[in-house]
């Protein structure tokens, strides 16, 4: 493509999004681009934009399902848009920079509001679309304005147009399909180093305790998730076992396994127990090959199981 060796652009051609998806899946893209600042997505998006074509953009995807049946023409990646600078008590991120790094130095510098984002996976633009929020850090509570790009022309959004909800934003609910480009967090709330290093130390461990890091997720799939009644009896042997595991499995891990085992076997789910996190039902593990399949099943289930719930995961291609 002329106009990114112009640009200076990086991009390679024909690749396997499996090498580069969270989750390795996805088929091909016929452009891999990757700009290296904030400036050069948007001349990118403008142009592509002027000259009518379709694209992806990604950060690093740990909330992206790309089906292997998809093969976007041309997929844009944040990672190397990573810079953020401390300025007169705010930060100002672009879009691409790592959640994780983010947090580490808002703890070295005793910025606090943002260490219950510790081992949070994703970049700064993908958690303010979703307005990530982790063990009392919230994305909304932090942020002072988002920079976009929207129908070809830059835009400025400010804490009160996002119009932020649990789990949701402007941006999120596609009022405008707007790509996140810049991002303004206030840095004012300073506290004490050490004990925000301390609550960092406390969120990582209870993080690996109570949320799936053994199989390949996407973190949360659904979110209000409101199960249907099962039959009067066997509801009440099912609160019957689930008081038995609470006494026989104190260890709080142990009982979460153990309670989500049973809940799943009053509700027969056969086979595709096996792709969903003993850590809840509402996370589905891409265990192997046979997951996709399985994935179908799964959203089959909460849909026919379920009088709520919403898909928190963007699956591209479907």
């Amino acid at each position: 493509m002329e106009f990114l060796e112009k640009q200076g652009i990086l991009f390679e051609r024909n690749v396997d999004l499996k090498r580069k998806t969270w989750i390795k899946r996805g088929g091909v893209s016929a452009f891999w681009i990757v700009p290296d600042s904030s400036a050069k997505m948007e001349e990118l998006i403008l142009y592509l934009h002027n000259e009518v074509m379709d694209f992806e953009i990604i950060g690093s995807s740990s909330n992206c399902y790309f089906l292997d049946s998809y093969n976007p023409y041309i997929v844009i990646s944040t990672k190397r848009i990573n810079n953020f600078e401390l300025r007169d008590n705010q930060i100002v991120c672009d879009c691409g920079v790592n959640m994780v790094r983010l947090t580490k130095f808002c703890i070295a510098k005793g910025i606090g509001g943002f260490e219950g984002f510790i081992n949070l996976p994703g970049t700064v633009g993908g958690a303010v679309i979703n307005n990530a929020g982790c063990y009392g850090s919230l994305i909304s509570n932090n942020l002072v304005s988002v920079s976009i790009v929207v129908n070809g022309q830059k835009k400025e959004l400010s804490k009160l147009e996002m119009e932020y909800s649990h789990r949701n934003s402007y941006l999120k609910s596609h009022i405008e399909r707007g790509i996140v480009t810049k991002v303004v967090f206030d840095a004012s709330n300073y506290e004490s180093s050490e004990l925000l290093k301390e609550k960092s130390l406390k969120y990582g461990s209870h993080r690996k305790l109570f949320q799936e890091h053994k199989h390949p997720n996407l973190g949360t799939t659904y979110c209000y998730l409101r199960f249907k009644k099962l039959p009067l009896p066997l509801r009440l042997i099912h609160a019957l076992l689930q008081k038995v595991v609470n006494f026989c499995f104190p260890h709080s891990p142990e009982k979460i396994s153990m309670r989500t085992k049973i809940f799943l076997f009053f509700r027969g789910v056969g086979r595709l127990r096996y792709y969903i996190s003993d850590y809840g039902v509402h996370c589905f593990i891409w265990r192997d090959g046979d997951a996709d399949y399985f994935f179908k099943e799964y959203v089959d289930f909460i849909t026919k199981n379920t009088t709520e719930a919403r898909l928190e995961i963007e699956i591209k291609g479907k």
